[in-house]
């Protein structure tokens, strides 16, 4: 949770959205 924080510190929310979906969708990748 300490990491999320420190992103958002550093980035506007929409880049932590945008960041968190490209870890989803690299995540799902690596999965499959």
């Amino acid at each position: 949770m300490a990491e999320s924080i420190s992103i958002r510190d550093r980035f506007p929310d929409d880049k932590i959205e945008q960041f968190n979906y490209i870890k989803q969708k690299h995540h799902l990748k690596s999965n499959s």
